[in-house]
């Protein structure tokens, strides 16, 4: 098998045009405006509505009463037009009555709401997106996020990955994914079911609605979106939910509504990353809870919207098929079984004053692990 390679961060990524289906005039060049973590602005505009315009590209929810504020503000907008506009108040189903259910619901979730917003609000620096490997053809999406993980975070300092032993290896990756979740830069749902548990009803404190508030706070930042592989026919769908759209897809369609474009592709070793960027026309203070729900429905796209996403170099139905993927597949299937064996040792050595260290075995074979052992697996 080859070598699974990713581009150190000190050697520039190759910039590369989407698929052939999209003109070059389609991919503009934008960049995405910083806030430095440290420096404070000044308020430009008074926060009325909870949200304070700092510049033209960016914006803020200062605390937690002003997001409240923000949140009551989006209850007293569905309530007036629901004034002016026909509904029925009996069926739940009804779209302004299902608008309003939400708005209240935010109310009363407000605090696991506005952690997130806050996760994805106070550090600078681009998000990931991401969908994890929900078949086997999607197996590959696992490991494309451990290993954009490492480039995101360790940014060459540490034991190059392929000097590691596999398992590792791994846990480097893993390691950098739960960094980037505790720092915000992934949107981490096992987290708020941690954090939130019993407190509200139903999955401890995650649905959509979290996921929402992590996505408003990095747009109010105008901070970049690195998308790990395009979507795909599968992806577009609900891994635990058939018939309704994956949470990856409802976070591009937020983004493309607010006025996101495609930047740029990237290709770094096996992977390929599509990084979404605040466009000309992005006005950070119009977003909120309420038209992220509206922009980004929980129905599957139909045709036209799915070719829409392949003209922005977003879909590609190809993708899960292609070789470099179906090898990433079959190596994240090496590293799950190599992880089981470990969690199933039934004699766990004692470390303690360094004791039986030379006992030590490669999952791989009978030899001793050494520092040089050729794994297959390149990162910073």
């Amino acid at each position: 098998m080859s070598g699974l390679k990713i581009t150190p961060k000190t050697t520039p990524l190759t910039t590369t045009t989407t698929s052939s289906s999209v003109s070059s005039s389609s991919i503009k060049s934008v960049e995405s405006p910083k806030v430095k973590s440290k420096s404070t602005s000044s308020l430009s505009e008074p926060s009325s509505t909870g949200i304070t315009k700092l510049s033209k590209s960016q914006s803020t929810v200062r605390s937690f009463d002003d997001f409240k504020k923000l949140l009551n503000q989006q209850k007293t907008d569905v309530l007036k037009k629901m004034s002016t506009t026909p509904h029925d108040k009996e069926d739940p189903q009804d779209p302004l009555m299902k608008e309003l259910a939400t708005a209240k619901k935010n109310i009363e979730r407000a605090p696991v709401l506005y952690e997130h917003y806050r996760l994805g609000n106070d550090i600078a620096g681009p998000r990931m997106l991401h969908r994890r490997g929900q078949n086997e053809t999607e197996n590959y999406r696992t490991l494309a996020t451990l290993l954009h993980s490492i480039e995101m975070t360790w940014e060459g300092e540490g034991d190059p990955t392929d000097s590691l032993p596999n398992l590792y290896a791994l846990d480097k990756g893993l390691s950098a994914e739960n960094y980037l979740h505790t720092t915000g830069k992934i949107y981490d749902p096992v987290g708020v079911e941690h954090t939130f548990k019993g407190k509200f009803e139903g999955k401890g404190g995650h649905d959509m609605q979290s996921n929402f508030s992590w996505l408003m706070g990095a747009m109010h930042r105008g901070e970049k979106f690195e998308l790990v592989g395009p979507v795909t026919e599968k992806s577009l769908e609900r891994g635990s939910q058939k018939g309704e759209a994956s949470a990856l897809l409802r976070e591009i369609r937020a983004l493309v509504k607010a006025g996101y474009e495609v930047s740029e592709t990237k290709t770094s070793g096996d992977n390929t990353i599509i990084v979404l960027a605040p466009g000309k026309d992005f006005d950070p203070s119009k977003v909120t809870m309420l038209t992220l729900g509206q922009s980004a429905p929980i129905s599957l796209p139909d045709e036209n919207e799915k070719q829409d996403l392949e003209k922005m170099g977003l879909l590609d139905r190809k993708f899960d098929s292609k070789e470099q993927n179906l090898e990433m597949g079959k190596k994240m299937e090496e590293l799950e079984t190599l992880s089981k064996k470990r969690e199933n040792m039934k004699k766990k050595f004692n470390h303690e004053n360094g004791e039986n260290l030379d006992k030590i075995k490669s999952w791989q074979s009978t030899t001793q692990i050494k520092g040089d052992t050729p794994l297959g697996m390149k990162s910073t």
